[in-house]
């Protein structure tokens, strides 16, 4: 129980060896389309060279904005023994070793002879201000994102830009008891969401959001960067009863695209603020991971029922349910995936719909809850973890509790 790696390991084994196909690059001027193994090498290389070594220049107005912390003497001071033996022992154990095929147990579990050899020579790279080359030596992978063109690369992150109404109607989340109830509310403005390298920018008005992405990007032109205008989409979501009208938005005299649905976060949003197009994209997910599966595991007669419910969990239900938590769930969006669910069930049990076998039935011979008893548990648990949150963290200062 709980030896997550191991069973993930035999799930890869089950899936069989996957077929890796390098896909064709276009050359910088975007003309040709690159084939062979050399070509595309040499592009990605020149790609990252360009990206790495390009000079960007920080405004000093930029820079005084910025407050500035007090200098810690401390730290211009050689490493210490005891500080590289408790940065050692923070290493993740069971981790993929570098290029130098050195797993983290052997720094770990090297002992004071190694990680004394391994303090000098960082000492000695600290008094000389260089570092070997196999220090600065880097493996990059690329991995595409499932947006814009395969063949073609942007070197800056998207930006995603919506425009939404004050408020939202659907679901249960604001009804007519809500309002009629005598509690507190709370108005917070959110300009920005932010997460990992992707940004999105909020507003209730068109004006609004023109303002904030022309503020985002002088902002960065003060830094030096740039925002790939083929990346940044504007995405609005009409009150109800209100027609839809594409906005306008410009960085620079562009007009960014308009698009009716953004994938953020792995999760379809759509311009009506429904979640019909995010259903139909987990159910064409799961269902594809299911059928992968369906020679290997559950058409295998050597697995035990038990073990392929477990597989079921693993990988078709979290495919379908992921970002569940917040969904807001009408009766049409739990029949879909009830009927998926039971679809699924009744493969692995091998019952046939003349054998007249009742749904309840199913999921009491799988010992597996129901999908709208899935979605409620994992809303309820979000709901928890939310609660637990500090006060000053964003999800803990919008729910109305």
């Amino acid at each position: 129980m709980g030896d997550y790696r191991s069973f993930y390991e035999a799930l890869k084994a089950v899936y069989g060896p996957s077929h890796q196909v390098q896909s064709p690059l276009r050359s910088s001027d975007g003309l040709d389309l690159l084939t062979d193994s050399t070509s595309i090498l040499t592009r990605w290389s020149e790609h990252f060279q360009n990206l790495f070594s390009d000079n960007r220049t920080v405004q000093d107005t930029a820079m005084d904005r910025i407050p500035q912390l007090p200098l810690r003497d401390e730290l211009d001071e050689i490493p210490s023994l005891e500080e590289t033996i408790e940065a050692i022992s923070q290493f993740k154990s069971r981790k993929a070793a570098g290029v130098d095929s050195i797993p983290p147990e052997i720094w770990k579990d090297g002992g004071p002879t190694l990680h004394i050899a391994l303090h000098n020579l960082l000492v000695c790279c600290w008094e000389k201000g260089k570092l070997p080359q196999d220090f600065r030596d880097a493996v990059i992978i690329t991995i595409f994102k499932n947006k814009g063109e395969k063949s073609g690369k942007s070197p800056y992150s998207p930006l995603l830009a919506k425009c939404l109404p004050g408020y939202r109607l659907d679901g249960s989340l604001f009804n007519l008891r809500r309002f009629q109830a005598q509690t507190k509310t709370n108005k917070r403005l959110i300009r920005d969401l932010l997460f990992a390298d992707d940004a999105a920018l909020v507003a209730h008005t068109e004006q609004a959001l023109q303002r904030l992405t022309s503020c985002f990007a002088d902002a960065s032109r003060l830094f030096g960067l740039e925002i790939s205008l083929k990346k940044t989409e504007v995405l609005h979501q009409p009150a109800p009863q209100e027609a839809y009208q594409p906005p306008h938005i410009t960085i620079n005299s562009s007009e960014l695209k308009s698009t009716p649905q953004f994938t953020y976060l792995g999760c379809t949003i759509s311009s009506d603020a429904r979640l019909d197009k995010e259903i139909d994209n987990r159910l064409a997910m799961a269902n594809s991971s299911f059928g992968r599966l369906y020679k290997r595991v559950w058409n295998n007669k050597s697995l035990k029922i038990k073990t392929k419910i477990q597989v079921y969990r693993a990988v078709v239900l979290t495919t379908l349910l992921y970002g569940s938590e917040t969904w807001v769930t009408y009766i049409s969006h739990i029949r879909l995936l009830e009927r998926l669910h039971q679809r699924c069930l009744r493969t692995i049990l091998q019952i046939h719909w003349s054998d007249l076998v009742t749904n309840v039935e199913v999921l009491e011979q799988a010992e597996i809850p129901s999908i709208e008893a899935l979605i409620a548990k994992s809303q309820l648990r979000w709901a928890g973890q939310v609660f637990r949150m500090k006060d000053h963290r964003l999800p803990k200062k919008c729910p109305v509790w």
